[in-house]
Parts: C-alpha cells; sequence; structure tokens
C-alpha cells in the first residue's frame, strides 16, 4: 500500500491518508504519514503504548509541541502510541512542580501526584488524544502507580476545554 494519497482519500482497507508536515523529519515521519483511521472506525483498542527514550520524545515535541520544546530531566516516563506498529504521538509523565493540593477535600502532597506533563499528537488523527492519553493512564497506573505511592493523576488544561480526551478521562473516574 502507498502512500502517495490525497489528504482524506479512503483506500480498499477504508483507512486514510494525510500528508506530512513539510520538511518534518520527527520520529513519527521519517518514514512518510502512517496510516490513520476515519471517524467511526472503532480503533482505541488496537493501539498500544510503549516507553521510549527522552531523545525520541524531545524529538517528537520539538517538531510538534510549539509552546514547549524542551524535555526536563525531572520526568519519570515517556510513553509513545503506536497504532499499527507506527508511533503516533508522546506523552510524558512527570511529578508535578506543585508541594500540595487539596482536592474533594483531600489533601495531596507533592510525591503523591503524577501528572500527564506534555500529550502530544503528531499525526491528525480523531480521538486520538483520548485513546492515547487512557491507554497511557493505564499503563503508568499498573507499572508505576502502586510502587511509587501515586494517589492522583492530573493534566492541566484551559478551563473552556472539554474535548474528547477530557471526556475520556471523566469515564476513567
Amino acid at each position: 500500500m502507498t502512500q502517495t494519497r490525497s489528504p482524506g482519500q479512503r483506500t480498499s482497507t477504508g483507512f486514510q491518508f494525510t500528508r506530512t508536515p513539510e520538511g518534518c523529519s520527527c520520529p513519527i515521519h521519517r518514514d512518510g504519514q502512517p496510516v490513520t483511521a476515519p471517524l467511526g472506525l472503532r480503533f482505541a483498542e488496537r493501539v498500544h503504548i510503549e516507553s521510549i527514550p527522552r531523545h525520541v520524545a524531545g524529538a517528537i515535541y520539538e517538531a510538534h509541541h510549539s509552546y514547549m520544546d524542551s524535555v526536563p530531566r525531572t520526568n519519570l516516563v515517556h510513553h509513545g502510541l503506536c497504532y499499527q506498529d507506527k508511533l503516533l504521538d508522546a506523552i510524558t509523565w512527570r511529578y508535578p512542580l506543585i508541594r500540595s493540593l487539596e482536592y474533594d477535600g483531600t489533601r495531596y502532597e507533592g510525591d503523591e501526584i503524577v501528572e500527564a506533563a506534555r500529550i502530544c499528537i503528531g499525526v491528525d488523527f480523531p480521538n486520538l488524544a483520548s485513546a492515547a492519553l487512557a491507554r497511557s493512564m493505564e499503563r503508568f497506573v499498573r507499572r508505576h502507580g502502586r510502587r511509587r505511592g501515586v494517589r492522583l493523576l492530573l493534566t492541566f488544561v484551559r478551563a473552556d476545554f472539554d474535548g474528547s480526551m477530557i471526556k475520556a478521562l471523566r469515564d476513567k473516574g
């Protein structure tokens, strides 16, 4: 299957392609544009999370995360979301830069809180952010949460943001 199709044009398998950003050679696009799924096709159960090195996450953030292109060394783990064995985005988990937080009447200390500090989607793929964050959150909790004593996961978004990623988080509790 070639990747020379027009943006949005579907192949016989029902998948679509979008153009690679001009000149982008990040880990997501260095081999061309990954395959994406059109709206209406269930894909969330077919994505998987892999730990990725700091330099790979940094290259993705530099190319696709315009307001923060550096990767501080205070991070706990970097996750890459893969679909059809192709890297599509990066998520970084770290301790937040706060000492404590009160939420619903419970006080959490800084080392009990972990934040999804960066969620960077490298392709135009409907609902990918919500699938990526949900899978990454499950993996982080399973592999690191109890061992580190994490009691609260958080991420910061604009107060007026109510996209699919936030709805996916609400569904997870």
